[in-house]
């Protein structure tokens, strides 16, 4: 196996090395070649750097470690927290940190400073965490002497000055009895916990520090978290049952929704028809385009289509018939665009929803795409490449963008690191977090090596194995420890746990020791061996009260035959004939084809922001001053008040963001002028831009909103276009 992998490593080394390309773990060891194989480079950086300065310390790796020791000259600051050490599945040492941590405790080698103070939360926040963690937090298992060294000192004392004494700012475990909730699981009934006493604060205008003040809360105050996402979409739905606005902070998979698997299928059909092959991959690709959301085609229209085997009478066929002409001459990026734009996919992605995220994952296709074209791969190869990362079970996960929306929050622990909310749930304590490694499995252990399966005369494990499986387990648990104190040290006012309870719970009731410890394989067994502890802590909640429902499944669910039942009855109706026809729905604006880069975004951004600007300036008050916004847009709104088109718009009567709608031969017209500015005379129509303003589908907006003013209002109308990024207005 090692000879394998050995024989492997040296082909793919090789391979990286042809093309020129390197995984983060391996510029960082060429980093350290560099300095360690390079005396004058080694000792340039030594001399030359006045002071390395490290953050996030208690996560650094043992090849970050080696860089640093490398280049340093008794002048690195670290500034970190073993407490918050939660990425060892990213390599993180926190022993790194521990060791210097204990070695400078008497200033003989190094100086540490302790930074004790927390001013995030208040007192009873601080002490409810102190209570926690003096008695499950240790150096054998958590890697902190929490009682001795590392215990919080409440630090904001400007939270004591500002109270509403009718709140109670102490922790809450609300348990519930398993036995109770028949007929839904612990999953549903710890979601309804949380939408009700959620809606009980917000209908109770419980308060909330803000800016020395105390305010009404809301919904972005709250924050749940959980140890893994498993039920996120589960807290989504209860939630919006409940008409509480919600906000998913995770990754989220390419392989979720269509919008990758239709271009894969477009492009696996380009191929086909490039290469004349009518085969059974082709007709499976045709039909997946069909049937989606892009074409819409129905089955009996597919059906005919195949009998008569007519696909190249069909308009998909015909438009990819004129893509392929193009194929050979353009990268995988430029196909890419002249699909999405040829099939207006854009625009069609209205008809499905979600259309922010979709983007993202058409925006993640698109980089793919040119970084595979950087790596010699043609539009061909890109096909297979995607057909394996498509068909493997390995999940391909893209960040979803946050959002400051007033929701509550939803997010894992590891997400919620270095962020705070007023408010912190923290449901499904019972998951096990435990990690099973079978006698049957190959893994690799720091301190034993490579551990190998191991079976003879009936034994199936080694005495190896079971050291390293021990080690393993309480490395994990001290990581959960640590996990926990990030989840808990997360909020401002109060953190709120739930908890289930079973007869089997009062059994495990005991004396916290390292034996009882060591053994636990949840959050709610921990918080069973504080129980005497925290006793007063606890509220008892009334399941009645929640009014379990399983409706919250109907929430946005497509598939209602599922749910309801056929109740088996007819409903007997008149025949009716109506004489009617479909009016068409026409818009004025310009349509909008492109995928939306990070560039294109914020200058979007900056559109709607000074749109927002004019819309709400009072041009009849020259008070720009009191206006909050920066000075950039009040310098954009000075720039526009300077024309001699606009100077007497103070004494005329403006009209912003003016809806029109009209029947035409046949046709809704529906629009909005951005500036509707009535004289005694005459209407001036003004609409603003943010550079081009001599597009002709410009003119023709403009001319139908031309139309409608004059005709509704008997007076002459004039059109202009205004460039905010110019400066410039265009009469038409």
């Amino acid at each position: 196996m090692i000879n394998i992998i050995k024989e492997l490593d040296i082909r793919v080394t090789n391979y990286k090395n042809s093309i020129n390309a390197y995984t983060f773990a391996d510029i960082a060891f060429k980093a350290i070649e560099l300095v360690e194989n390079h005396e004058e480079v080694r000792n340039e950086l030594k001399n030359n750097i006045y002071e390395i300065m490290i953050d996030e310390y208690q996560d650094t790796n043992d090849i970050q470690e080696r860089f640093i020791s490398n280049i340093s000259n008794n002048n690195v600051y670290m500034v970190g927290d073993i407490k918050q050490s939660i990425y060892r599945f990213r390599n993180a040492n926190p022993y790194i940190f521990k060791n210097k941590y204990d070695t400078y405790v008497d200033d003989s080698v190094g100086m540490r400073i302790d930074l004790n103070k927390n001013f995030r939360s208040r007192s009873e926040v601080v002490n409810n965490v102190n209570d926690i963690f003096e008695e499950i937090m240790t150096d054998d298992i958590g890697g902190a002497n929490y009682k001795k060294e590392h215990k919080m000192i409440f630090g904001n004392t400007s939270y004591d000055k500002v109270k509403d004494s009718n709140q109670d700012y102490n922790m809450r475990i609300l348990e519930y009895n398993v036995s109770d909730i028949k007929g839904f699981n612990t999953a549903e009934t710890e979601a309804f916990i949380i939408a009700k006493d959620i809606l009980n604060k917000i209908n109770n205008k419980d308060k909330v520090y803000d800016k020395k003040l105390l305010r009404d809360i809301d919904y972005r105050d709250f924050c749940i978290l959980v140890d893994k996402g498993t039920n996120f979409d589960l807290l989504k739905k209860v939630l919006e049952y409940f008409k509480i606005p919600v906000a998913i902070d995770k990754s989220t998979s390419v392989k979720e929704d269509d919008e990758i698997f239709i271009l894969k299928n477009i492009i696996n059909l380009l191929i086909h028809i490039k290469n004349n092959n009518n085969g059974i991959d082709f007709i499976h690709s045709y039909f997946s385009i069909a049937r989606s959301y892009i074409y819409k085609i129905s089955d009996k229209e597919l059906f005919d289509i195949y009998i008569n085997n007519s696909f190249k009478e069909t308009d998909l066929y015909k438009l990819c018939l004129t893509i392929t002409n193009q194929m050979d001459s353009l990268s995988n990026k430029e196909l890419l665009d002249l699909i999405i734009d040829k099939f207006e996919i854009v625009k069609k992605l209205e008809t499905v929803g979600d259309i922010s995220e979709r983007l993202t994952r058409l925006e993640y296709f698109m980089n793919n795409s040119k970084s595979l074209n950087d790596f010699g791969m043609d539009i061909y190869k890109f096909n297979d490449y995607f057909d394996n990362v498509l068909n493997a079970k390995d999940k391909v996960e893209m960040t979803r963008s946050k959002t400051d929306s007033n929701a509550v929050k939803i997010m894992t622990i590891h997400g919620s690191k270095g962020l705070e909310f007023n408010y912190v749930y923290m449901p499904y304590l019972g998951s096990d977090f435990t990690k099973k490694a079978g006698a049957n499995n190959w893994s690799f252990i720091k301190n034993y090596g490579l551990i190998l399966p191991f079976y003879h005369e009936g034994v199936g494990s080694t005495f190896v194995r079971n050291m390293a499986n021990t080690s393993e387990r309480l490395e994990n648990l001290s990581e959960k420890i640590r996990l926990f104190y990030v989840a808990l040290t997360r909020p401002i006012e109060e953190f709120v746990l739930i908890k289930s309870r079973t007869e089997k719970d009062a059994e495990c009731e005991g004396v916290i020791n390292y034996t009882n410890l060591s053994s636990v394989k949840s959050y709610k067994d921990m918080l069973i061996l504080l129980e005497n502890k925290l006793n007063h802590y606890y509220h008892i909640v009334d399941i009645e009260s929640l009014n379990l429902t399983k409706d919250y499944n109907l929430y946005k669910t497509s598939d209602f035959k599922s749910i309801i039942e056929d109740s088996g009855e007819k409903i007997t109706t008149k025949k009716l004939v109506i004489d009617s026809h479909v009016l068409e729905n026409k818009h004025f604006s310009k349509a909008m084809k492109k995928v939306i880069d990070k560039d294109l975004r914020n200058l979007l951004d900056f559109g709607t922001m000074m749109h927002y600007c004019f819309e709400v300036y009072d041009f009849n008050n020259d008070k720009l001053d009191e206006l909050n916004i920066s000075d950039e847009y009040k310098e954009n709104i000075r720039n526009f008040l300077k024309h001699d088109e606009v100077k007497d718009i103070s004494n005329a009567i403006t009209y912003k963001e003016h809806e029109i709608r009209f029947n035409k031969d046949g046709s809704i017209f529906h629009g909005f002028i951005d500036l509707l500015v009535e004289y005694n005379d005459h209407f001036d129509i003004i609409d603003y831009k943010l550079s081009n303003v001599d597009s002709e589908e410009y003119v023709n907006q403009l001319n139908g909103y031309k139309d409608y003013i004059e005709s509704t209002y008997n007076k002459p109308a004039n059109m202009y276009l205004y460039s905010i990024k110019k400066d410039k207005f265009k009469k038409l």
